[in-house]
């Protein structure tokens, strides 16, 4: 007789294949699910619009009118300086010692002027003409004035007027120094005098005669 026997382990092992398969696939979806929700970004929150209304002005209050306070304050005194006396300085008074008297010398007694008589020219030669001078045309009167002494001597000759060209003056004064004189006299006696003037003239008419 041959008995049947029912296939129950098989049966077994293919529901416990599916429940494994049904469960990993659940973990996995799990699993999965929230690796995104770590790296997906939760929205943003929504942007809620407000609408401020601006407040009324208020009202500006006048400021109180502010009254002047006159306060009766006392007048200030009146300041008055006192006299000041004015004293210029006066300098001192020097009186300076009075000065020594000199002595007094009596002038000499001026030389007696009776019979007075001026140094004479004795040469008649006349200076030469200078030649520069002659070519030039120049003349004129050239003024000398002498120291005579009582020898008849020339001590000192100057050019007290010139005749307006300098190589005339020169020969003129040249000349005189070597001239002879007269002294000049004084009671009859010869003295020295200055002060004593010639005048020479140039003409050219004597250059050529």
């Amino acid at each position: 007789m041959y008995a049947t026997h029912p296939h129950t382990g098989s049966r077994a092992r293919l529901f416990g294949v599916v429940s494994s398969a049904v469960m990993l696939v659940g973990a996995g979806y799990m699993f999965s699910y929230g690796m995104i929700q770590d790296y997906i970004a939760p929205p943003p929150d929504p942007t809620e619009l407000v609408i401020i209304t601006p407040e009324t002005p208020q009202e500006v209050l006048p400021l109180p009118e502010i009254k002047e306070v006159k306060a009766d304050l006392p007048p200030p005194p009146q300041l008055t300086a006192p006299p000041v006396e004015f004293v210029p300085d006066i300098p001192p008074v020097i009186v300076a010692p009075p000065a020594p008297v000199e002595p007094v010398v009596a002038a000499p007694a001026p030389a007696p002027t009776g019979n007075r008589s001026s140094p004479k020219l004795r040469s008649t030669d006349k200076p030469p003409y200078p030649a520069a001078s002659i070519r030039a045309s120049e003349q004129g009167t050239t003024k000398l004035e002498l120291c005579v002494s009582a020898q008849g001597r020339v001590q000192s000759v100057s050019v007290a007027g010139t005749s307006g060209h300098a190589r005339l003056d020169e020969a003129a004064a040249k000349w005189v120094r070597t001239a002879r004189f007269a002294p000049g006299t004084i009671g009859g006696q010869a003295q020295s005098m200055c002060g004593y003037n010639i005048f020479y003239e140039w003409n050219l008419k004597d250059a050529r005669s």
